[in-house]
């Protein structure tokens, strides 16, 4: 076992749920009522920013994780992707397979070609690159065909920079996206790759940047020894600038469309919310606030370890059955929520994670 295996970060695991509770607001926005006009509404509606507060702390924990014991082999990267794949899939195909079941049960529809195919690529996690099926099967699961693409990416990430400089990735993935936008437009197939937008917001291409913010923090650390000083600095500093930063992107939204639909809106949040993000997992890091004590409890711990079932059911069809048959109050479905993941990550995730990973040399 290497040493960056033995690195850990409780309050990281705290902060993976907080992230999920974003995106849960963002989706459950308790503030509707109030009309787009409100300022709180407007606030809670740019939440979807824990998709890239997730994404900067994947880049820094794969990364942290990985690193020292990278070996461009075919053993290796086997060894890699089965560890992934035991992470996310196993869960996602029992949600996925559930939700298809009850909706195809309660529709009493019978499946179509078009439904199959729409299907089989839910089944691929590959959804996330077709406009037109971005939001289909597990909703939210458009994020994990991003996350799904940096897992993919990373021996090739690491390759690279024992070459080159890893600054200049990022911009060759976002020209890379820009290429297959201009390369696929006359593919007319579920709007692959549609557009420079659907891109920049969707995509691991246009995303990217978040995953490599990450991942310059964790060699940061791994050329400078962590000693915890002070309790505020950099916390106060990085939380700060994402409540701030939220605001701004709230500014571009308007009755139709969230901030992030907006040019400026997408840009802070794709390339500003990031580096705030780092400044935040830096505070919480080097520093003993009281906000890395609370994330660091073990109730976070659990809440963050079942965060990835959480997020899964948290929107979407496992939504609209709580609220209509057990409550209408935000406060009661989150708690059912959790519940529901806590139970999941128990029962099904975690077994499940452990029985298909590849077995440590």
């Amino acid at each position: 076992m290497t040493r960056s295996q033995n690195i850990h970060y409780p309050a990281l695991t705290g902060l993976r749920a907080l992230s999920a509770y974003m995106v849960f607001l963002f989706h459950a926005n308790p503030f509707d009522k109030e009309g787009w006009q409100s300022p709180l509404f407007r606030f809670t509606n740019e939440l979807h920013v824990g998709v890239s507060l997730f994404f900067v702390l994947s880049g820094f924990l794969i990364y942290t994780r990985y690193s020292e014991e990278f070996q461009f082999t075919g053993s290796w990267v086997k060894h890699y992707l089965q560890n992934r794949f035991a992470k996310i899939y196993p869960l996602y195909f029992v949600v996925l397979i559930t939700l298809i079941t009850l909706t195809l049960f309660q529709s009493h529809v019978s499946l179509t070609r078009e439904m199959i195919l729409t299907y089989a690529i839910n089944f691929s996690l590959l959804q996330g690159f077709f406009d037109d099926l971005k939001f289909t099967g597990i909703m939210q699961a458009w994020s994990l065909t991003v996350e799904e693409c940096f897992y993919i990416s990373i021996p090739l990430i690491l390759l690279w920079q024992k070459r080159f400089s890893i600054f200049l990735l990022p911009l060759l993935l976002i020209s890379l996206g820009i290429v297959l936008v201009i390369a696929l437009s006359p593919v007319h197939f579920f709007g692959l790759f549609s557009d420079i937008p659907f891109m920049m917001e969707y995509t691991f291409f246009g995303r990217c940047f978040e995953f490599f913010a990450g991942i310059i923090l964790a060699i940061y650390l791994k050329k400078q020894p962590v000693r915890i000083a002070g309790k505020y600095g950099y916390t106060l500093l990085g939380f700060t600038a994402l409540i701030i930063l939220i605001c701004v992107i709230a500014c571009f939204s308007d009755e139709n469309h969230s901030g992030i639909d907006h040019p400026a809106g997408r840009m802070i949040n794709n390339f500003f919310i990031p580096i705030a993000a780092v400044v935040l997992l830096f505070g919480l890091i080097t520093e003993q606030s009281y906000l890395q004590k609370i994330l660091s409890t073990p109730v976070a711990d659990i809440l963050g370890k079942s965060s990835y079932a959480f997020y899964l059911i948290h929107a979407g069809y496992f939504y609209e059955i709580i609220y209509y048959q057990v409550s209408h109050h935000t406060a009661v479905i989150f708690i059912v929520m959790n519940l529901m993941a806590v139970v999941l990550y128990y029962a099904i995730e975690k077994p499940m994670n452990n029985r298909w990973r590849a077995k440590e040399s």
